[in-house]
């Protein structure tokens, strides 16, 4: 398993323009576990909004208390490392670190709000607070503290990669081009676990229905799919749908309303 850093902020608003961070966490996970842990409250050298604290549970007295993001900087960069960084709602995250930090060194991002709503799009939320109660992990934490996220989203990335594992090669060998098509990361997650389920087989009891390796860019089309779907993307209502190709090109095929869902939400 790669390494990663999970993170997650607090902060006085939704704009890195102008709003400040308040408080950061950091997870470094190595081999699978958890090797080390950052975490800082940060004074914004401003007054933070009501809402923010009694969001939070951080008070003014605590922030006043607390180093600047300046002072906190060198240790936030000895923790950082060129290695895929893992949120929920990732993009929030970046964009306050980005906002803060003359670069960052960060590999790829991996958002675990993304992810949710491929396993588990029926869900009527994905929230943080909401996987965690619906997947029993580990409770009594505080929401909206930084470590206490960082470590649930940790906690919600081993759950979410472990749901995916217990998919059929067939299932993730569909979703693997759709999410190298949205150009999303979690391709090369899925790319591992796929890996994973198929090294100690032998190529030989491999079905010839599943392609595990990228076809030659000259070789046409799969001589499987009708020639008249070549040429032209598909809607995953085509590709996925009781008379789309897949089910002419797969025996025993089964079509899943799901796999429409986990499609749309990588689109």
């Amino acid at each position: 398993m790669p390494d990663f850093i999970v993170c997650d902020l607090e902060t006085t608003g939704f704009d890195p323009a102008h709003d400040k961070i308040i408080e950061i966490a950091m997870v470094k996970i190595a081999g699978g576990k958890i090797i080390d842990t950052f975490h800082s409250l940060i004074n914004p050298l401003r007054q933070v909004p009501w809402k923010i604290q009694k969001l939070t549970g951080i008070t003014g007295e605590q922030l006043a208390e607390s180093p600047t993001w300046e002072e906190t900087l060198p240790r936030v960069r000895t923790f950082m490392e060129e290695v895929p960084l893992v949120g929920h709602n990732i993009a929030f995250d970046r964009a306050f670190l980005a906002a803060n930090l003359d670069s960052l060194p960060f590999s790829c991002y991996l958002d675990t709000l993304e992810m949710a709503r491929i396993a588990l799009p029926s869900l009527p939320g994905h929230s943080l607070h909401s996987l965690v109660t619906h997947l029993g992990l580990p409770a009594g934490r505080n929401q909206h503290r930084a470590l206490d996220d960082a470590l649930a989203t940790t906690e919600l990335y081993f759950a979410l990669l472990k749901t995916v594992s217990t998919w059929s090669l067939e299932l993730l060998l569909q979703l693997l081009p759709l999410l190298k098509q949205a150009r999303s990361p979690w391709s090369t997650v899925l790319q591992g676990v796929i890996s994973s389920k198929t090294k100690d087989v032998p190529s030989t009891s491999i079905s010839s229905r599943f392609c595990l390796k990228e076809p030659a860019r000259d070789t046409g089309p799969p001589p499987s799919l009708p020639a008249r779907l070549t040429g032209r993307e598909l809607e995953p209502e085509q590709l996925l749908g009781p008379e789309g190709p897949l089910a002419g090109a797969l025996p025993g095929y089964e079509f899943r309303r799901e796999q429409v869902q986990m499609a749309r939400a990588v689109d």
